[in-house]
């Protein structure tokens, strides 16, 4: 029997030698770049619609599939990146209303210097840290105007595996430099017939070792796994075992648990592991939901994770322990840890991987505390809306989203709203501190006017919101350590400078969210966003729903990754950066204790390679963590949920 093996490394702190366990899982990052140049027009919609024929085939999800478009003619502009998108009803929408770039000469060099620096990228969606398959295809109606060899040869060596597509006006030898191999590289006569080889082009999708087969989904007839929850019960995690139990607790909640269905077995460990139930132990989820209920942490040290890894395999995946791994049942280990593992994991992570059945997650027990928390923490939101000439008709779509996002926050008891409209000058509609309820907030949104004017002053109204909204007089709890979020919603390119303003919004911490229409330049909203990743765009802003779970998703992440500490855990806590942009070096955090007479200690998180700044109650974090795998963290309870 064959059975399937792969490991999803989410993250650890200072865990290098867990880098062992990393395997690729079946996931591809699939980018489209597309020549957007005059000479182009006549078959954009051949491409268009061959490009929606590839996305057909593909699996997009969060964990699975992902999709970026770029299109370029003397520069390149992003349709939506790798992150922009997680369902494949999304995608193809915006592929249907993508417009013809235009514009010459053709800079295919610059283009694809462009996907790699800006496309596959963590902060825009990319896992090629994960070993994820990376797949560009290239679409080329004519020569390039500048040099493409050496970039070629870059994504060559960056494990890009590019796919060119061409016609009678390209230049076959440079399409064969640009592919990853010569045989990657098509023509056609031109992009009206492309549909001829989209079969063939389609297939390398599937092609290579590098992509593995499939692993069985959820969902279809007589689905049923084996899953194992191996938790650091070690002195270290004392304080957050209620978040931890609250956490197996949520994900076998979702699970079909039964004596044909979902199996579950619960061990701890710190200086050995000690099983709580195994596979067998309970066969009703009632059962196991209340033995999960009473779970007492272990208590113990040091943290052996390699001895506990070794006596899982040899005492759950086991049939007498319940396992049905000889039936090809898939056998499934969640790993929860706070830290560092005192003795070697390599022999007993090879070892599972030589079994060749053993699907597992592992997970940084300080995210499930933080994450848990986070839709409970306070926030400050703040909506930025475009209220010049240009957004007339789009207007009451984007009260429609304000008051949809309002309905999703706690204004009663955590949360905080103000909304601004902006043209040539911002005027304040309401201020965080004028409302307290939900029903006034909303009564308010209810009531707005379109200011009009002209012209978009997107950067005087920037600063303006900084200066005047995100302020203690105004109701901002920013000193408190309750995170700040603006998001924009803008119809079209700015007649001022938005980089000073929002560079200061940046340094100031806030989370800044721009949302653009067809109008809008899509680097200006790069440049506004907290990261290019949270720029977004829609077709037009009655498409706004499309992008709302989206925009939740980031904000739960950004307060997953940037709590509110209590300021006695402010020294023994390993500090998780927040999503941050490339020129900041470092960031701090207030923290907030009654106890405390001065509300503005702070604790200073440092990230890696930056000088230490004027700070009170000097801290620097111990450990440098990546923020964007906690996207992956959010997703486990789904990856093994029905």
């Amino acid at each position: 029997m064959i059975f399937t093996f792969f490991f999803i490394y989410i993250f650890f702190l200072e865990c290098d030698d867990l880098k062992v366990l990393w395997a690729k899982f079946v996931k591809r990052d699939v980018a489209f770049l597309i020549d957007g140049s005059d000479d182009s027009k006549i078959g954009f919609e051949g491409i268009r619609n061959f490009i929606q024929r590839i996305v057909e085939s593909l699996n997009v999800e969060e964990d699975l599939d992902r999709v970026a478009v770029v299109q370029y003619s003397r520069d390149p502009t992003a349709n939506f990146y790798l992150s922009s998108y997680s369902t494949k009803k999304e995608v193809l929408n915006s592929i249907r209303s993508m417009r013809h770039k235009s514009g010459r000469p053709l800079n295919t060099g610059a283009a694809l210097l462009f996907i790699k620096e800006n496309i596959f990228t963590q902060s825009s969606g990319s896992r090629r840290h994960e070993g994820v398959p990376q797949i560009l295809y290239l679409f080329s109606g004519g020569r390039s105007g500048d040099d493409v060899r050496t970039i070629s040869q870059s994504l060559r060596e960056n494990n890009i595996k590019v796919i060119t597509i061409g016609t009678s006006n390209s230049d076959t030898l440079e399409l064969q430099t640009m592919s990853t191999i010569p045989a990657y590289a098509f023509s056609v006569p031109d992009f009206t017939s492309i549909n001829s080889i989209v079969q063939k082009v389609a297939s390398i999708l599937t092609s290579g070792d590098e992509i593995p087969e499939q692993f069985p989904t959820p969902g279809g007839t007589g689905f049923k796994r084996d899953i194992a929850f191996l938790v650091d019960g070690s002195d270290s995690t004392r304080r957050g075992f209620p978040e931890i139990r609250d956490f197996l607790y949520n994900i076998i909640t979702n699970l079909s648990v039964g004596v044909n269905n979902d199996r579950i077995s619960i061990i701890q460990y710190s200086n050995v592991a000690v099983t709580n139930f195994y596979l067998n132990s309970f066969l009703r989820k009632e059962d196991v939901l209340n033995a999960v209920k009473v779970l007492s942490h272990k208590g113990g040290r040091p943290l052996n994770t390699g001895s506990s890894l070794q006596y899982v395999k040899e005492n759950i995946f086991i049939s007498a322990s319940g396992s049905r791994h000889k039936e090809g049942i898939p056998q499934i280990l969640i790993l929860l840890t706070s830290g560092k593992s005192r003795d070697s994991i390599s022999e007993a992570a090879s070892a599972l991987k030589k079994s060749g059945y053993v699907l597992s997650f592992l997970i940084s027990l300080f995210n499930i505390c933080f994450i848990a928390q986070s839709e409970r923490q306070r926030k400050d939101v703040v909506f930025l809306l475009d209220g010049s000439d240009g957004t007339r008709n789009g207007f009451p779509a984007m009260k429609e989203f304000v008051q949809r996002m309002v309905e999703r926050l706690d204004i009663a008891n955590r949360d905080r709203v103000s909304v601004v409209q902006y043209s040539r000058d911002a005027e304040v509609h309401f201020y965080l501190n004028s409302y307290t309820t939900k029903e006034d907030v909303l009564d308010r949104v209810r009531g707005l006017r379109h200011k009009g004017g002209r012209p978009l002053n997107t950067g005087a109204a920037l600063q303006y919101v900084r200066d005047n909204v995100f302020t203690a007089s105004s109701g901002s709890r920013r000193l408190e350590g309750v995170p700040q979020i603006l998001i924009l919603l803008s119809g079209g390119r700015s007649f001022d400078s938005v980089d000073t303003a929002a560079s200061s919004l940046k340094e100031l911490g806030v989370l800044t969210y721009g949302i653009g229409s067809r109008g809008s330049d899509s680097r200006e909203l790069q440049r506004i966003s907290y990261a290019p990743s949270y720029a977004l765009s829609v077709s037009d802003f009655s498409e706004l729903p499309n992008v709302q779970e989206q925009l939740l998703g980031g904000i739960l992440v950004f307060l997953a990754s940037a709590p509110e500490i209590p300021a006695e855990r402010c020294r023994e806590l390993p500090m998780i950066l927040p999503m941050h942009s490339p020129s900041m070096n470092s960031l701090t955090f207030p923290v907030s204790n009654s106890s405390l007479s001065a509300p503005s200690t702070t604790c200073l998180v440092k990230f890696p390679n930056a000088s230490r700044k004027q700070h009170t109650e000097p801290f620097v974090a111990k450990r440098e963590v990546d923020p964007e795998q906690f996207k992956l963290a959010l997703h486990v309870s789904r990856a093994v949920g029905n």
